[in-house]
């Protein structure tokens, strides 16, 4: 049996704060890893929260690479009561295997009136997997549809963890802005992408990147 601690992902406001607190367990719980975990609970370490909880054995580099990709905390560690003679806790850092598949900061940097808070966004994007029958399929493998498409935080979330992205918005002046936003963050970061626009009769315009 290894106890693991996992950090709370830090929040730019309050009220995220202490809602990360009680979305965090629920999260791990609906993870692929949430049928093998035990002993889940928060505790405090020097002022700070922390998620802890049983896994029956080390994590391997797939587990890793799951713990990763949530949203509501931000590292893990192995939790020592003690070593040797010497009374803890001791926390021993796991490295993170999770590589996104954009950088992260293509859903934090845009910013609008009304966006969803990005870390709650990545969050519903792991309920939604978890909960579903595809709880142990790669992201790589998922399509996410946004039918409210908005400014794309949805969307641009998706691509980060490594999904198809599908979205549809009746405000077109909405989809345009996201769509020049996604091709102009792929050109500064050096990132090959072919963008295709298209006008479709009586319903609107359409663009594809690939």
């Amino acid at each position: 049996m290894t106890t693991l601690v996992a950090q709370i992902a830090p929040q730019r406001s309050t009220q995220y704060a202490d809602l990360a607190r009680h979305l965090a367990p629920l999260e791990l719980q609906l993870s692929c890893l949430g049928a093998t975990l035990s002993n889940l609970d928060l505790i405090e370490l020097a002022g700070q929260s922390y998620l802890r909880f049983d896994l029956p054995s080390t994590p391997d580099a797939d587990q890793l690479a799951e713990l990763g990709s949530m949203a509501m905390t931000n590292a893990f560690f192995v939790y020592h009561p003690r070593i040797g003679d010497v009374d803890g806790p001791f926390l021993q850092p796991l490295a993170n295997s999770f590589t996104p598949a954009f950088p992260p900061e293509l859903a934090f940097t845009r910013r609008y009136r009304g966006k969803t808070n990005e870390l709650f966004t990545h969050f519903l994007c792991n309920l939604a997997r978890g909960g579903s029958g595809m709880a142990d399929q790669p992201w790589s493998a998922l399509r996410i549809f946004d039918p409210l498409a908005g400014g794309g935080t949805t969307l641009f979330t998706a691509l980060m963890l490594g999904a198809e992205a599908v979205g549809v918005e009746q405000n077109q002046q909405d989809m345009a802005s996201s769509a020049t936003y996604l091709t102009q963050f792929m050109r500064e970061r050096g990132i090959a992408c072919k963008v295709k626009e298209e006008r479709l009769k009586k319903l609107g315009r359409r663009w594809s990147f690939t």
